[in-house]
């Protein structure tokens, strides 16, 4: 009952005219795509700076004022990269640029699988 209103309610909206759209799906599209960013961007605000921010691994004993919040927000912007339990983590200029690649093609990869989908 409540999908059946919201549909109703969307089917009604004149803001997706505008543009251009074919049809139910495409106007549809148009004004969810923009909920689902403004939703996505707000979760990652709040929990960044609202809430606690993301986990980070490091020494027990920081140096200096605000070390601790440099690395966390650091591992925002960075990212994480997966290391097994028994790996090392890179050392050298060479191994964190295989990683860089290795995060790289895989992301490719997943676009090349999401296309086949479309």
């Amino acid at each position: 009952m409540l999908g059946s209103e919201f549909l109703d309610y969307v089917s009604k909206l004149q803001v997706a005219t505008y543009v251009g759209v074919e049809d139910f799906a495409d106007k549809f599209n148009f004004l969810i795509t923009v909920l689902v960013f403004l939703l996505c961007t707000t979760v990652v605000t709040v929990k960044q700076y609202m809430l606690k921010p993301i986990s980070c691994y490091i020494a027990t004993e920081v140096g200096g004022r605000n070390l601790l919040d440099y690395v966390e927000n650091y591992c925002w912007v960075q990212g994480t990269i997966p290391i097994s339990y028994s790996g090392n983590v890179p050392e050298t200029e060479e191994q964190w640029a295989k990683l860089e690649s290795q995060k790289l093609r895989e992301l490719k990869f997943l676009v090349g699988r999401c296309c086949l989908f479309i």
